[in-house]
């Protein structure tokens, strides 16, 4: 009898226990994401921090995002201006690029500024060395060509990274087999090899960061990205 009191008051012990261990448990789960998410940077600040790594203002990466956003660019190339800036120049208006000889035998950088614009960013109204103006206009001729996209190369899986491609290496092909040819497809430009090295290095950072393809991450510029991990 006594025997079967002690294994009853030894289980209800056990049973305190465990309860008790559970709620305490929980709780601290509950503290630690609360924390994680006022810590948790935002889409924005993510770019913001691997642009800054390169030398590009905080500022200037603003700006960018707040354009590509306005023209419409989907969030899985969020942050492509400044990844290109990044990659071409790394943030500086005195880059030079792309030299060729001209008629009189001279040296001439054909490529000038943040993203490497050629003279047609000029005549396109652009100042190749200003952050800002150099982005619009590069980013208003891919949206030209995402315009004219589907009248020229029809239905495509990507139309903005074939745009992209379009205004980085001239809208039609120039190989021998195939000069004359609508450029439609591609490898990815530099900039969004860049981007996507962003992305895996947040992913790194921040595991449950959402993939989407093989370009990049969906997400918002006001959306929370997962909490780190504990």
């Amino acid at each position: 009898m006594n025997d079967w009191r002690y294994r009853a008051a030894e289980t209800e012990r056990k049973v305190a226990r465990f309860a008790t261990v559970l709620v305490l448990s929980l709780v601290l789960v509950f503290v630690f994401a609360a924390c994680a998410r006022c810590e948790t940077p935002s889409a924005d600040e993510v770019i913001i921090e691997m642009a800054l790594g390169c030398g590009c203002p905080a500022d200037v990466v603003s700006a960018w995002l707040a354009m590509e956003r306005a023209a419409g660019v989907p969030s899985f190339m969020t942050g492509a201006l400044a990844a290109t800036a990044c990659r071409e120049s790394r943030c500086t208006s005195d880059a030079l690029g792309d030299w060729r000889v001209d008629l009189e035998g001279l040296n001439v950088a054909k490529a000038v500024g943040w993203f490497q614009l050629w003279p047609w960013a000029e005549r396109a109204g652009a100042d190749r060395r200003d952050p800002i103006s150099a982005a619009a206009v590069y980013l208003g001729q891919i949206v030209k060509s995402k315009r004219g996209l589907r009248r020229r190369c029809g239905k495509v899986r990507r139309p903005w990274v074939v745009a992209w491609i379009r205004v980085n290496r001239g809208p039609v092909w120039r190989k021998t087999k195939r000069t004359g040819q609508q450029r439609c497809s591609g490898a990815l430009p530099g900039g969004l090899r860049k981007l996507k090295a962003w992305m895996k290095a947040a992913r790194q950072r921040w595991p449950g960061l959402p993939l989407v393809g093989r370009y990049g991450v969906e997400w918002g510029g006001s959306e929370r990205l997962p909490s780190p991990p504990h």
